[in-house]
């Protein structure tokens, strides 16, 4: 009967352990759900998780130029990458998309201006420099 009793208890033990995990589980799907929702291009971290960006920063930390790299919305609610020149006041400025496409080119000594992708400036987020 003890036997029983003891088994029983072990059961039962096991079971409220694998009710407890699987309500872990469920909360920690749903708090990576809630970081996605501060993601940029579907990470929470384009610096290191990007390899394009990478490639870009590790050539930006080489470059004469100081430089900036921001994360953009452009087109209403497409995430981008915002590229600035701010060593000079007629530095271009570079849009690109999370594959690391690049999708227009604005300032520098030409002054060409490209509006086309409709860049949010009050949604820029400074993510690094390199000065």
């Amino acid at each position: 009967m003890k036997k029983l009793v003891f088994k029983a208890m072990i059961l039962a033990l096991v079971a409220i352990g694998s009710i407890s995990t699987i309500g872990c589980k469920k909360d920690k799907e749903e708090s990576n759900e809630r970081k996605c929702n501060e993601c940029h291009c579907q990470t929470a971290n384009p610096l290191t998780d990007l390899e394009w960006l990478r490639t870009e920063v590790a050539e930006m930390d080489e470059a004469i130029l100081s430089m900036e790299i921001s994360t953009c919305k452009y087109q209403n609610d497409k995430d981008g990458f915002f590229f600035a020149e701010v060593q000079c006041s007629d530095g271009q400025q570079y849009l690109y998309d999370c594959s690391g496409n690049l999708l227009c080119t604005m300032g520098g000594i030409a002054g060409k201006i490209d509006t086309v992708y409709n860049v949010d400036y009050n949604s820029l987020q400074l993510i690094y420099r390199n000065f």
